[in-house]
């Protein structure tokens, strides 16, 4: 009797002892990246947009970043009159998710609010063909392509035939075709540095330092690319209007 009383308190004692160790992961599981999503999101329709903000970074710091979090980082920053870091997200949501309509929607209407350039016809061209596709996904299908290629080739070394010939033709066309369009898109997305000024009129000077003249300022909202950096300044320049120059970090942010 007095055995099976010392095991049933053992017993209790190890139950007690694994439910101590293990509600913290009970209690944390709900903690969970789509539960801190959807915290944010009520907090962002209740009108709550600084909490909101806070709960999307704290995502975005744990490289939970998507192209729906970039999309509500952009909202959420311009209800706190903060167009500039509100560009900066929706730039990044449109590199994951270009044919997304509202993510387009509201980068146009931010971009106007700011009056930002217009920009060349060209330039509207690229944007408008890099837009049919992510880059992740232009990447896979340049792939595709060049296996079905390497494929046909094989195939046609042990079985010519005219209409091999001409498949593999088609294909050799397809897949240089594909190629030239990812590389223009590796240049424009990867290859290219883009930032937008987020805290302005942001003074654009001569050399890096303060001691040198400023050149010309630049709104906040406004779109640059980066072409070098010395300490805390970075080598900017305009595409449109061709102008270079050195600006302090805290006035831009990479896309």
């Amino acid at each position: 009797m007095k055995s099976n009383t010392a095991f049933l308190r053992i017993l209790i004692f190890v139950l007690l002892a694994l439910c101590s160790i293990l509600s913290p992961l009970f209690s944390a599981s709900t903690d969970t990246p789509l539960a801190t999503f959807q915290q944010a999101n009520q907090l962002y329709e209740k009108g709550d947009y600084t909490r909101a903000l806070e709960l999307y970074q704290s995502l975005a710091r744990d490289r939970q970043a998507n192209a729906a979090l970039y999309y509500n980082l952009g909202n959420a920053y311009y209800r706190l009159q903060q167009p500039g870091r509100a560009l900066v997200n929706f730039e990044r949501a449109l590199r994951l998710a270009p044919r997304d309509a509202d993510i387009r929607q509201n980068l146009a209407f931010v971009r106007q609010a700011v009056k930002e350039p217009v920009p060349s016809f060209a330039d509207q061209v690229i944007s408008g063909v890099n837009g049919l596709i992510s880059l992740n996904g232009l990447t896979l299908l340049c792939s595709f392509f060049y296996v079905l290629l390497i494929a046909g080739i094989v195939t046609y070394l042990f079985r010519r035939s005219q209409w091999l010939l001409a498949a593999n033709i088609c294909l050799l066309l397809v897949a240089l075709l594909f190629g030239g369009w990812l590389l223009l898109k590796v240049d424009q997305e990867a290859a290219t540095r883009w930032a937008i000024v987020v805290a302005g009129p942001a003074e654009v000077r001569n050399g890096p330092g303060s001691e040198n003249s400023i050149g010309f300022t630049l709104p906040e909202g406004r779109k640059i690319v980066v072409l070098g950096e010395k300490d805390d300044w970075i080598a900017i320049g305009l595409k449109a209007e061709g102008l270079k120059g050195w600006v302090e970090k805290k006035y831009i942010e990479e896309i």
